[in-house]
């Protein structure tokens, strides 16, 4: 019996009775409908927990190389199938029979099955290199760092949110990820290499630039509601606080081999980095979201190409080519549009006198 043998043995019988126990409680959920409403936010959790259990099955085989068999492994590998195993289990309720749906449960439980799954993703990243050692990070995937940043992001806004539709378009857009993982597998994808007119290094920047604009949708969407309750700062703070972790594991290769031998003009851009452009912009636009609402405040960051292009011709001596003046005006037309399309609004607005009729006008204007 070699090494992986030995190991893998251990952790596909946890993984096998996870995969049992969503399919197990999937089935006893089926059996018993129409009396019994599944609803869409428990099946897309069972798909996801079932989804990302296959895929780290999928990342424990790769790794058959270099997986040794020693306690290391053996313990790190129980600790993270077992959450699997955790989250599997608690997708479905013991007592179906007294149930006419499920998702008054799906509420109560989605934090905790979502809670541990992200856990074990976490694990299996930041334990590689103490078990495998360095070559543990040649055996990821391009594709796993960019489902490893839109999990957490939707994730923790699916676990924290109270509103059940939200949940559900972000179970959704991780079901997506994951089942984008064996097309990732292939050689070609023709849809992004016709964007980029051919399949090179710039595919997986393509693919993070589209990941980065869904999950930029949902986190401004779901944030929305979150201002009626919280300050800017304190919102900023915790945002920042989940969104170091993705980041963090992504960059252990490189800071491992890091000297931080940096000048003094390398650090000033560093604090400029971090206070301008994601400390204050992320107040900026957390406040922009409370006073005008989400998808207007969405509408005006359409800006942002245009003033880099801007920037870019006044400080870079770029060239303007007519499809990006083209883009430039589509941009303006459109906020113009949608300025135009609400003056009615804000006249056919209760009037009133005092702040009672400003609220109303300004709720008519800004908000969503």
């Amino acid at each position: 019996m070699s090494n992986f043998e030995f190991v893998f043995s251990l952790l596909v019988i946890l993984l096998g009775l996870g995969l049992g126990q969503a399919l197990g409680g999937l089935a006893s959920a089926v059996k018993r409908r129409p009396g019994l409403k599944i609803g869409w936010g428990t099946g897309l959790l069972a798909t996801w927990v079932m989804t990302e259990t296959v895929i780290f099955w999928e990342i424990i085989w790769r790794t058959r190389d270099t997986l040794p068999d020693r306690s290391a492994a053996l313990f790190s590998g129980f600790g993270i199938t077992a959450l699997y195993y955790f989250a599997g289990a608690l997708v479905f309720p013991d007592d179906l029979e007294r149930r006419s749906t499920l998702d008054d449960y799906f509420m109560e439980e989605k934090a905790k099955v979502i809670g541990a799954i992200l856990i074990a993703v976490a694990l299996s990243f930041a334990l590689r290199p103490a078990v495998m050692g360095r070559a543990g990070w040649s055996e990821v995937p391009w594709y796993a760092w960019t489902s490893l940043a839109i999990i957490y992001v939707a994730a923790p806004i699916t676990m924290l949110t109270k509103r059940r539709e939200l949940a559900i378009a972000c179970l959704a857009l991780l079901v997506v990820v994951d089942l984008f993982d064996p097309i990732a597998d292939l050689p070609v994808v023709p849809l992004i290499a016709i964007a980029n007119g051919a399949v090179g290094s710039s595919l997986t920047g393509t693919l993070v630039a589209i990941a980065t604009a869904l999950t930029w949708a949902c986190y401004t969407i779901s944030i929305a509601p979150l201002m009626r309750r919280y300050s800017p700062y304190r919102i900023s703070a915790l945002v920042l606080a989940i969104g170091w972790v993705p980041l963090a594991l992504v960059s252990i290769p490189q800071l491992g081999e890091e000297q931080f031998s940096f000048g003094w003009k390398v650090w000033l851009g560093f604090g400029y980095a971090v206070i301008g452009p994601l400390f204050l912009t992320n107040i900026l636009w957390f406040t922009a979201i409370d006073r005008v609402g989400a998808s207007r405040a969405s509408l005006f960051a359409n800006l942002q190409p245009f003033f880099a292009v801007f920037f870019a011709l006044i400080l870079l001596s770029e060239s303007l080519h007519p499809l990006e003046v083209a883009g430039g005006v589509l941009i303006f037309a459109g906020i113009a549009f949608e300025r135009l399309s609400r003056r009615p609004l804000a006249a056919e607005a209760p009037g009133g006198g005092g702040e009672a009729g400003k609220a109303d006008i300004r709720e008519a204007v800004g908000r969503e």
